[in-house]
C-alpha cells in the first residue's frame, strides 16, 4: 500500500501547492498527486493552476516521491498525443518518477473552452483510442493512427520518457472499473484506478491502486 498526498489545484494556488508537495515528501508520503482542472468547482475563493507546469516545478524541488495526475482527460482540449508528450517531459524532469492518471473528464473543464461533453459511451470510445495512442508513443513508436475520433501521422516523442510511464485510469463505479480492467488485459495495458474508499471494494481487486489522502496529517503551506 502506498500513501499519496493530493494537491488540490481547485483549492490552493500553485505556488502554495509546490510547498505542500515538498512538505509531503519530507513527511514520508510515497506519492504526490495533482488535480488537473481548467475551472474549479466553485467560483468564489477558488484556484485553477495548470498542473503540468506545476509538476515540472515539483519535479525539480523533490528527489524521490512519485508524481502523478489525478486526473488528466486526454479526450478534448488535450489531444492524447500531446498528453503523451507532457507526460514524457515530466518523466524526464523527475528522473522517471511520473505516473499518468487519466479519466473521461468533466464538463466544467471542456465547455468553457468550446468543446462538447458527450455521454459516457462516446467518452469511453474516445478513451480507448486515446490509450492506444499514448501507450504507443510512450513506448517509443512512430505512430500513424486513423481512428473515429483521433488522427496522428508519423507522430513520435523526440524527448521520450526515462522508462515505462504507468497509465492509471480513474473509475467512478464498478461498471467503469470492469471496463478499464478489461483494457488493462488487452492492447492498452492500463491499470484501473478506482477512486473510492477502501471499504467499498468487495473482495479486493488486484488492478486497483488506492490513493490514500491524509489531508489533516500535516500543517502544510496554504492549508
Amino acid at each position: 500500500m502506498k500513501f499519496a498526498w493530493l494537491c488540490s489545484h481547485e483549492s490552493y494556488q500553485p505556488e502554495d501547492l509546490v510547498q505542500q508537495a515538498v512538505a509531503a515528501e519530507e513527511a514520508g508520503f510515497d506519492v504526490v498527486l495533482g488535480s488537473d482542472h481548467f475551472h474549479p468547482w466553485v467560483d468564489d475563493t477558488s484556484a485553477a493552476g495548470f498542473v503540468w507546469s506545476w509538476l515540472g516545478a515539483v519535479a525539480v524541488r523533490t528527489e524521490h516521491v512519485e508524481l502523478g495526475t489525478a486526473v488528466t482527460c486526454p479526450l478534448f482540449h488535450y489531444h492524447p498525443a500531446l498528453v503523451a508528450q507532457m507526460a514524457a517531459t515530466t518523466d524526464r524532469l523527475s528522473n522517471g518518477r511520473l505516473m499518468l492518471g487519466v479519466g473521461t473528464g468533466e464538463a466544467l473543464n471542456e465547455r468553457p473552452l468550446g468543446f462538447p461533453f458527450p455521454g459516457y459511451g462516446e467518452r469511453q470510445a474516445r478513451m480507448q483510442e486515446a490509450l492506444e495512442i499514448m501507450h504507443r508513443l510512450l513506448a517509443g513508436e512512430k505512430v500513424t493512427f486513423h481512428g473515429e475520433y483521433y488522427t496522428t501521422e508519423t507522430a513520435q516523442l523526440y524527448s521520450p520518457p526515462k522508462g515505462k510511464v504507468p497509465i492509471l485510469m480513474a473509475a467512478g463505479g464498478i461498471d467503469a472499473l470492469e471496463w478499464e480492467s478489461d483494457r488493462s488485459k488487452g492492447g492498452a495495458r492500463s491499470r484501473a484506478w478506482l477512486r473510492t474508499k477502501a471499504n467499498s471494494i468487495e473482495g479486493g481487486t488486484s488492478e486497483v491502486m488506492l490513493g490514500i489522502v491524509a489531508k489533516r496529517i500535516l500543517d502544510l503551506p496554504g492549508a
